[in-house]
Parts: structure tokens; C-alpha cells; sequence
């Protein structure tokens, strides 16, 4: 069993959305990532931004339908390929709107 697999407690959805991700004063990290793994706690992130452990952040996923859901999060690991970036975050802020629809 792999880490990620230890960790979960909760269902994912396997599959990616567009995703828009701005530090916590606003400057843009990555305007064309990927939320991949997506669950009521948090998702898994693509992306060719710089994303640090520990670190605060504010996102905008786009789901299916024309459908968002944004908010607040915190990387809790990260993983460099050699093709992209990959990082894990947990939701800090999510509204109750927008939960469901994840």
C-alpha cells in the first residue's frame, strides 16, 4: 500500500480538472494545472508552477458542466518528474456550496 493510499479517508474522483492556483497575496502560481484525485478533503496537483510543502495557497477548479468550485488550501507534499510538478493539498476553506460539488 502507498502513501497516498495509507492517507485516504475519504472518495476521490478520478479524473483531472482545469485548475487556477494564486498564492495567499494573489500572484499567480499556475494558470494552467491540473486537479487530479479530487475528494472532499482536498486533490492532487499537476502543475509547472513552484509549490513548497507547508505552503498556503487559493484555487479555482473547473468541474464539468461549466461548474467551479474555489477556495483555500495548503500543500502537504511534493514530488518533482522530470515532467512536471505534483503536490498534494488539503483544503483549508471550502464553502459549503461548493462541497457538494466535488
Amino acid at each position: 500500500m502507498s502513501r497516498t493510499e495509507d492517507r485516504r479517508q475519504s472518495a476521490r474522483i478520478l479524473t483531472e480538472f482545469p485548475l487556477v492556483m494564486h498564492d495567499e497575496k494573489g500572484v499567480l502560481i499556475d494558470d494552467h494545472a491540473l486537479a487530479h484525485d479530487v475528494s472532499d478533503k482536498g486533490f492532487k496537483v499537476e502543475s509547472n508552477g513552484v509549490l513548497q510543502k507547508g505552503q498556503p495557497l487559493r484555487f479555482s477548479i473547473q468541474l464539468n458542466e461549466g461548474q467551479s468550485a474555489s477556495g483555500s488550501g495548503r500543500v502537504v507534499w511534493v514530488e518533482r518528474t522530470d515532467l512536471a510538478l505534483w503536490a498534494g493539498v488539503e483544503f483549508t476553506r471550502l464553502s459549503w456550496a461548493d462541497r457538494p460539488r466535488l
